[in-house]
């Protein structure tokens, strides 16, 4: 009985043996005191647990502070090497050769000792202690992780040079503490980059360097992007949602989104940038072990891993991490900020049946069965969001409502409605106003109708509101500062504006009306117009509705029918807007002369005042074009071609109520016409290079300089406009060019020439083996910037460098190309040309062999023959993962063959002719061959006369051996037993000897296992104990 029971038990029973007395007795006094202490213990008792569990988050806040000012510290370096004392460099970060260095690192006082160093830190009466590693990483090859020895050291592929310095170190900050219940403590962890602090994107000015590095956003278009005021002359917008569909063969395995917001103010510098991924997963439980709560701590609590080895690698987070722990309390209104979905319902959570803290949240299979036990599979969705490089599982994605609205509202024609986007702005925060305070949401401020004639489309935009999750003291203090006007707020609150057109799913009510799309999800990049949704075709006469649905949490973000959990597939939100189309329509024809034969034109109907534009067709043969238009249609007809221009220049239409055939249009062919710009060097001087760089979207003119005479001439063509420009190393030009603006007439320009007193110099060599490697681009940096040119048609390259330049000339492609060296480098200051500084190229071929189960397979060989001159390429695979890789040189003949004993592979062979790029998923599938056997050779040592003879191996998975040869004499002798077993064999060998009684019989080891067998295998025992 719990005490409160055993309390009000006990002052029952004395109330009803009191009923008959009209006086209170002694006894009756001593019972009353009783109760009360009872009370008074229960009191101080809970008081104790409240300032203990108050003290225990004080404590834990104060940790995380501490952590995350280390780590800021450990990023702090004002250059890359280290420094003298006072001076913090990136070096001092791993001042041994070892891979992890402890404690070491900091912003230093002027002694040279750190300002925030290892060891004990008292706040508040605490007593912390802070400490910390920097492991090395190296980033040796494209498409390798990083590795933590240096790059000549690699085990494969080989023929690297070591870096002078790790690419980086990784950071992890450990601060513990003890309480009433035992040690505590947080990890929290970062990178540091070696990038120069002052030109890296890692690096920030100090308050003592100037103004902190500049990042210019250029902000979206509408309609796809809307800017949102968030007031102090800031705007807020988030970039298109680009879907990237991961596949393994012809399944998709995941659907990742990824898109941005931004704030940035009136000059378009960057504020914030936040990163999202959004994407769904197929995870397995893996029980209790270490993640990530919500708040970023690393603990102990339960995780999970992707099902298989196919997915995008974004799901080793969302499946170890979406997994609430204790800290998540769905029945509090501030609990529920700790929650990742703080929607879910109460019954949709596991609890600890002694505390009643929180374990997990349910997980569920695709048929919603519930998945919570260890090996359990699950669908899960994630929202990540990357947090000083690192993406960690957020809150889930919480949709307030939809809005299916017609892009025209936000301009035509490539011209934006600035008074309709910035009412929609208001119309956004008036939104998220309205569920913040609980008022009424304000009505849409778009037309939700539309007319479309037969034959016209009418494209359709989603754009969904969100918000996340806000306790109710946080949104009394946000309505307090709406309502007094503090139009900064909007800074603060974490609302989202996104574009949903692409990933939301639209209807139409009556497709014989009209259609809207609904294209199937493909991988898109940023600018990419690969699908359409939204897009509505008019039919027939008639009305219909044109619906966008989409889920409020995160699988309505990628377009994901199957459901994480019932909460998930049960709230959707959907908006329409009702498509009119009308009956009648007359048709506009004409003819156009003066075309030759099959020249290609455009007609194109671009209706006015409130009229949609049409569908125009042209017959090449006849000459002739037509439009069909609604009843009462305005607008203007225009024709379009290559090299013509058509008279007039369009055909005004208005309020068309008939059909008319007697148009018609005069086309011109445009007269191509150059002009010169030309003049003279003085005094002459050979080898001047003259270029006449266009400028906007005017191509380069052509160029001429005659050495004897000092003349030049550059052909223009007519409305030309840039910049006439001479060059030759050792001299400078006055001016130093010449700009001209729609050049419509014969230009003169004349140059003085006159010796420099520095000389440029240049490295040059050759790339590889030419003529393939197209993609190269060379650069000279350093002490100042090199001006580089190659030829891809011989492989040379030259760059041009001046006296005592220092720096790196360096070699880059987009194919993957592998330079040997990666770069040459020039650390005393060059002082004359340097020829033959060539790279060598090769590439990587690398992929999965398994079996058609998935599963790896130990010791296959793989080789990479070259053939018709061609070398031999190296090869390493890895038995664990069932990964290999090949490096080739460039222009490389050969085969690729995979090859183990038992096994046969399909396919057998990849043939490769004159490589010039890197080939991934190079995929193998292994296939054990059915008639092949293999032998085990079981020998058992140190048996007796009866346990050698009745020595055995249990039998088990198809095994078959053989009867015992014995050897030896005494209690030394030996029984050897030979077992078969088919190719690909998976088991375990356990050995066996006859006991009677008391006797007992040990082996060492006490039994074998065995996967995927491929070749004969020999294993011994020993045996101890009476029995043997």
């Amino acid at each position: 009985m719990k005490d409160s029971a055993r309390r009000t038990f006990f002052l029952r029973a004395f109330l009803r043996g009191s009923s008959g007395q009209r006086g209170v007795g002694l006894i009756d006094v001593l019972l009353a005191v009783v109760v009360l202490g009872l009370g008074a213990v229960g009191l101080v008792k809970f008081q104790s647990v409240v300032m203990r569990e108050g003290n225990s988050t004080k404590a834990r806040s104060v940790a995380v502070q501490m952590a995350k000012a280390k780590l800021d510290d450990l990023r702090s370096y004002s250059q890359l090497a280290a420094g003298a004392a006072g001076v913090f460099g990136y070096d001092e970060l791993g001042p041994t050769t070892a891979a992890v260095n402890a404690n070491v690192g900091g912003a230093e006082k002027a002694d040279g000792t750190l300002e925030l160093p290892s060891g004990s830190v008292t706040v508040g009466g605490v007593n912390y202690t802070r400490s910390w590693t920097t492991t090395r990483y190296y980033l040796c090859r494209d498409n390798e992780a990083a590795k933590s020895v240096n790059c000549a050291s690699t085990p494969w592929p080989s023929g690297l040079a070591d870096k002078s310095r790790p690419d980086f170190y990784a950071l992890a900050v450990t601060i513990a503490w003890a309480d009433v219940d035992g040690s505590r403590q947080v990890v929290m962890n970062d990178t540091a980059a070696a990038d120069d602090p002052f030109t890296g994107a890692q690096g920030l000015a100090s308050a003592s360097s100037g103004t902190a590095p500049v990042v210019t956003y250029v902000p979206g278009a509408a309609p796809n992007v809307i800017a949102i005021d968030v007031g102090g002359g800031q705007k807020k917008e988030t970039t298109n949602p680009t879907p990237t569909l991961r596949r393994h063969g012809n399944t998709v395995k995941n659907t990742v989104a990824t898109y941005e917001t931004i704030r940035y103010n009136a000059t378009t510098d960057t504020i914030t940038r936040q990163q999202f991924v959004t994407l769904n997963c197929s995870c397995t439980q893996l029980g209790t072990g270490t993640g990530k709560n919500l708040l970023g701590e690393q603990v102990q609590k339960h995780t999970g891993r992707p099902s298989d080895d196919f997915q995008a690698f974004e799901c080793k987070i969302c499946c170890r991490d979406h997994h609430d722990d204790a800290t998540c309390d769905p029945s509090s209104d501030t609990g529920k900020k700790n929650c990742f979905d703080p929607y879910r319902p109460t019954s949709d959570y596991l609890y600890d049946a002694v505390t009643g803290d929180v374990i997990d949240h349910k997980h569920y299979t695709a048929n919603q069965q519930l998945a919570n036990s260890t090996g359990d599979d699950y669908v899960e969705s994630c929202r990540l969001v990357r947090t000083d490089g690192y993406l960690l599982v957020a809150q889930d994605w919480r949709m307030l409502t939809i809005n299916a609205i017609p892009s025209s509202f936000f301009g035509t024609g490539g011209v934006a409605n600035a008074t309709n986007i910035t009412n929609y702005g208001t119309y956004v925060k008036n939104y998220v106003s309205a569920v913040i305070s609980g008022g009424t949401v304000p009505s849409t401020i778009w037309s939700t109708s539309e007319t479309v004639n037969q034959d016209a489309t009418d494209q359709l935009l989603a754009r969904g509101i969100y918000l996340d999750y806000l306790d109710d003291a946080t949104k009394t203090t946000y309505t307090g500062r709406i309502s007094a006007n503090d139009a900064t707020v909007w800074q603060e609150i974490p609302f989202y504006e996104v574009n949903l057109t692409k990933l939301a799913q639209w209807v139409s009510g009556n497709n014989s009306v009209a259609t809207v799309s609904n294209d199937a999800l493909v991988t898109e990049t940023a600018g990419q117009d690969l699908y359409s949704r939204g897009l509505v075709l008019a039919k027939a006469a008639g009305t219909t509705a044109a619906t966008a649905r989409a889920r409020v949490s995160n699988t309505g973000v990628i377009n994901e029918f199957i459901t994480t959990d019932p909460d998930d597939g049960a709230i959707n939100k959907t908006s329409s807007v009702s498509i009119t189309v009308p009956g009648t329509s007359y048709t506009l024809s004409g003819s156009i002369s003066g075309l030759a034969a099959g020249t290609v034109v455009t007609v194109t109907g671009t209706g006015s005042g409130g009229s949609s534009n049409v569908l125009c067709s042209y017959s090449s043969g006849a000459a002739t074009f037509s439009c069909s238009v609604p009843s009462g249609w305005s607008g203007v007809i225009t024709a379009s071609a290559s090299g013509y221009t058509f008279t007039p220049g369009s055909l005004t239409l208005s309020n068309v109520t008939a059909n008319s055939s007697s148009l018609s249009l005069v086309a011109a062919a445009v007269v191509s016409v150059n002009y010169t710009i030309s003049g003279t060097v003085s005094p002459i001087v050979a080898g001047v290079v003259f270029t006449a760089s266009g400028s906007g979207s005017n191509s380069a003119g052509t160029c001429t300089y005659t050495d004897a005479s000092g003349a030049y001439s550059c052909t223009v063509p007519n409305g030309w406009s840039g910049s006439v420009i001479p060059a030759l190393s050792g001299y400078a030009f006055t001016p130093g060019s010449y700009s001209f603006s729609n050049v419509t007439s014969d230009q003169t320009a004349n140059f003085a020439a006159s010796t420099t007193t520095s000389s440029d110099y240049t490295i040059s060599g050759t790339i590889g083996a030419a003529p393939t490697l197209s993609t190269v681009t060379m650069s000279a940096t350093g002490s100042s910037t090199g001006a580089c040119t190659y030829d891809a048609a011989t492989g040379a390259y030259s760059c041009i460098v001046p006296s005592g330049w220092t720096g790196s000339v360096t070699p880059t492609s987009d194919q993957g190309i592998i330079f040997a060296p990666s770069a040459y480098n020039f650390t005393s200051g060059v002082s004359g040309n340097i020829p033959s500084q060539n790279f060598s190229t090769s590439y990587t071929m690398y992929g999965l062999i398994s079996q058609s189960s998935g599963v790896p397979i130990s010791g296959i060989s793989i080789t990479a023959g070259g053939s018709g001159g061609s070398a031999n390429g190296t090869c390493a695979y890895d038995g664990s993962t069932g990964y290999y890789s090949c490096v080739v040189d460039g222009l490389w003949y050969g085969s690729i063959v995979p090859s183990l004993s038992g096994y046969t592979f399909s396919p057998s062979t990849r043939s490769y002719a004159n490589v010039t790029s890197t080939f991934p998923s190079e995929n193998y599938t292994a296939t054990a061959q059915t008639s092949a056997t293999y032998t085990i050779t079981v020998t058992m040592t140190n048996l007796s006369n009866s346990g050698a003879s009745g020595a055995s191996v249990q039998s088990v998975n198809g095994l078959s051996c053989g009867n015992p040869a014995t050897s030896g004499s005494g209690s030394n002798r030996t029984a050897v037993i030979v077992c078969t077993v088919p190719a690909g064999w998976n088991g375990t060998i356990t050995p066996l000897v006859p006991v009677n009684g008391n006797q007992t019989a040990t082996f060492s080891p006490a039994s074998q296992s065995y996967s995927n067998v491929g070749a004969n295998q020999t294993r011994s025992f020993s045996c101890s104990g009476n029995g043997c």
